[in-house]
């Protein structure tokens, strides 16, 4: 499998007190939530599943006051099925 890379006419956005991405093209917003978000700005194009998954493992250590264990093998079939519906809905490819 390729590495996973974010489609360029999307950028991260805000719309009122939702997250997400907007289509540069068609000024459409798609609201994600925090997960798929952060998996999306991992999507690169550089990083196989296994390391985006160990990047997002840092963000939740920057991002929580307590750093807790995470089960890595879950989390990175977690972060597969985010990457394969980013895929399905065409923000990654």
């Amino acid at each position: 499998m390729a590495n996973p890379k974010r489609v360029s006419r999307f950028v991260p956005a805000k719309n009122k007190d939702s997250i997400g991405v907007a289509d540069k093209e068609n000024q459409k917003f798609y609201k994600l939530d925090n997960a798929y978000l952060i998996v999306w700005q991992l999507c690169d194009g550089t990083k196989n599943t296994e390391q985006i998954t160990k990047e997002f493992i840092k963000v939740l250590n920057e991002n929580i006051k307590v750093p807790s264990k995470v089960d890595e093998k879950k989390l990175l079939i977690d972060v597969t099925k985010i990457v394969e519906r980013l895929k399905k809905f065409g923000l990654v490819e």
